[in-house]
């Protein structure tokens, strides 16, 4: 075999047909639930994605303001704390292998259509902290019934918007 550029990248890094390939085999084994909450995940952050894009802010507020229904932290119902797990797992894995940008506030608004779906509520959070650099980054998360289903827990930033009950409030409580 001739050495050359196409050797040494083959060397380092696994080909995307061998990735794909992967890919499809952890898909094969996947349960019917898990297949149908990742292609219905992969759909509502292309959605999600595509509406960030169009929306001007003051809908996007509108948008991401909390469902009236089923966001207390009371004592969850096993069933539906399996729903909200497997959401949140399909909601990560599928943002983590689409080819395009799935930040938190993408995962964020494609996590409460698919809770919408399911006639549960949500919560949403918009913290912000200072970076080493001393620049602010600001990252957001979604819970349901006091389980974060996308945005990672929101650990090191405080919380600087909460959209609970219908309406967005400044707030500098704890994250729930």
């Amino acid at each position: 075999m001739q050495a050359g550029r196409g050797s040494h990248l083959s060397a380092t890094r696994p080909s995307s047909t061998v990735r794909l390939a992967g890919k499809l085999s952890k898909a094969t084994r996947l349960s019917g639930d898990e297949r149908r909450a990742l292609s219905q995940a992969a759909a509502a952050l292309l959605r999600a994605r595509l509406v960030l894009g169009r929306l001007p802010a003051r809908r996007l507020v509108e948008q991401l303001q909390a469902d009236e229904a089923a966001t207390s932290d009371d004592t969850l119902d096993p069933v539906i704390l399996a729903r909200l797990k497997l959401l949140e797992w399909a909601v990560r894995t599928a943002a983590n292998n689409l080819p395009w940008r799935t930040d938190c506030l993408v995962r964020c608004l494609a996590a409460q259509a698919m809770l919408r779906r399911e006639d549960l509520g949500s919560r949403f959070f918009l913290g912000v902290r200072k970076t080493e650099d001393g620049d602010l980054a600001a990252h957001a998360w979604l819970r349901c019934h006091g389980v974060t289903v996308a945005g990672g827990e929101g650990e090191g930033f405080e919380v600087l918007l909460r959209a609970e009950g219908g309406s967005l409030e400044g707030s500098h409580a704890d994250r729930e």
